[in-house]
């Protein structure tokens, strides 16, 4: 072989090395580019993730402290988005959260900070904004307008129609701010929350208010963990009583109680159980110290006919794994269950209604009743009449909450009949009916001539220790 041939062969061999070589540089590039977009970005919109929010939001901080104007974080929670999911599908819940994503984009501008926090969370970032308070507040309240109009759906689905919109919780900050990055975002998380609070499709700004309540539910939160750790709960139970003064049953209510010795009530600490995930773990206590009073009340003839209710986690009905834990306890407890009811609300959703019933039905199976709690403020009433396996409605007190205001017999009659038609519905259907927070002789009067079983409310007692109640029921029933 001639070295002219030989040079030929040796050039062909590098170019095809080099083409290997240009060819697999390439494909590790954009495997690379893949990966870095990948870690930075939200699969499904294709906004920033968190991460590089949380990056950008930590250098505009810096920016703003060094340079004055102002800068403002926005936290947007679509709101019903899980009705979208539940009523019509995750498809569809996808096709949304890609249209918002789109829609807002086109809104601001190209160096603002848009991102996608998971499931329905939006967060935005927005710098150099005049360092006019006012006007800074101006700017941002327009731009928060065009926002929640880019969240607005309707959907109809079944002949039933409903609404998508957002609720917006904005923290504006500036040079002489001192909060951190996680801070300021949660600052504006809460007051979305805020937002929501006050009918949702609202923008609410962070401020010293809202920040004092923050502050408040760090306090509480942190309580709620000790009462958790020491098993410092503490049982309330107000009575149930029939037309004839005899006391049927008791609701147990949770307080907690500080060091200082202080109460705290459900509707403080509740919605922050559930917030912090935790309300599992106190629901959970509650039932072992029902349970404890079921037993206890066994030995007394007076007592052992007392049906104690409790308000249950709508997680036990949702989860099936939760199944076995709260049987155990159950059966542990060695209590006549035939005297314990499950409050669940009305809202509970009716996704996956077979698997709810039949989890239901395993607790009826021990001897567990069932009562619908706030009946009347959900959607579905009459849906879950006909299948849930419900002993009990409790009519809930928004319904006689303005009963006394009214003086003329029209007005008596046009607010009576939903609660006079419902009582007489359950009737129909075989369920017992109590009428909640009932505060004068007036309204309990025509709640007995509409023939409702029981009454519970401030008219009567007001939630009471264990020592307090055993007495009272001494009382009445004796």
């Amino acid at each position: 072989m001639n070295s002219a041939i030989k040079i030929q062969l040796l050039r062909n061999l590098l170019d095809e090395i080099s083409t290997r070589y240009d060819y697999l540089y390439d494909i590790n590039r954009q495997m690379l580019e893949e990966t870095q977009y990948a870690a930075s970005h939200d699969p499904l919109t294709g906004l920033v993730n968190r991460a590089v929010f949380e990056e950008n939001l930590a250098r505009a901080l810096s920016v703003v402290k060094r340079h004055g104007g102002h800068t403002a974080v926005l936290f947007m929670d679509l709101d019903n988005f899980k009705q979208v999911n539940d009523t019509i599908g995750h498809d569809e819940g996808d096709r949304l959260l890609c249209d918002v994503a789109s829609s807002v984009t086109a809104n601001i501008r190209k160096e603002d900070v848009f991102a996608r926090f998971g499931g329905d969370e939006f967060v935005l970032l927005i710098e150099r904004i005049t360092s006019n308070v006012d006007q800074a507040i101006t700017v941002v309240s327009d731009l928060c307008q065009k926002i929640l109009a880019c969240a607005k759906h309707t959907y109809h689905v079944s002949g039933n129609t409903f609404f998508v919109s957002g609720s917006i919780g904005v923290v504006l900050f500036g040079s002489n701010s001192t909060a951190s990055v996680e801070e300021l975002i949660r600052h504006a998380d809460v007051a979305m929350y805020e937002a929501k609070k006050k009918g949702k499709d609202q923008v609410v700004f962070f401020d010293d208010a809202i920040k004092a309540r923050l502050e408040e539910q760090i306090v509480i939160e942190q309580k709620i963990r000790d009462a958790i750790k020491n098993d410092t709960f503490i049982l309330h139970y107000q009575p149930k009583l029939s037309q004839h003064g005899v006391i049927m049953g008791v609701e147990a209510l949770v307080r907690i109680q500080d060091p200082e010795g202080d109460l705290i009530c459900p509707n403080q600490y509740i919605p922050l159980c559930e917030k912090r995930n935790l309300i599992s773990i106190v629901s959970e206590k509650v039932l072992i110290e029902v349970c404890k009073t079921l037993k206890a009340w066994e030995k007394n003839p007076l007592l052992s006919t007392m049906d104690i209710s409790i308000n249950i986690n709508p997680a036990w009905l949702r989860h099936p794994t939760f199944v076995e834990k709260i049987e155990e306890i159950l059966r542990h407890s060695g209590a006549n269950l035939s005297r314990l009811i499950f409050e669940i609300t009305e809202s509970i959703e009716l996704v996956d209604i077979h698997v709810k019933i039949a989890i239901m039905e395993k607790f009826t199976a021990l001897g567990v009743r069932f009562a619908l709690d706030d009946f009347g403020t959900g959607r579905s009433s009459l849906v879950y009449l006909s299948q849930l396996p419900v002993y009990e409605i409790k009519i809930d007190h928004s319904f006689i909450v303005h009963w006394d205001e009214y003086v003329t017999e029209i007005e008596n009659e046009k607010c009576h009949r939903f609660v006079k038609a419902t009582i007489a519905m359950a009737k129909s259907l075989g369920l017992k009916v109590t009428i909640e927070g009932v505060e004068s002789t007036k309204v309990s009067h025509a709640l007995w001539e509409m023939g409702c079983d029981t009454i519970q409310g401030v008219l009567y007692a007001s939630p009471m220790n264990q020592k307090m109640i055993e007495t009272l029921i001494y009382t009445h029933n004796n």
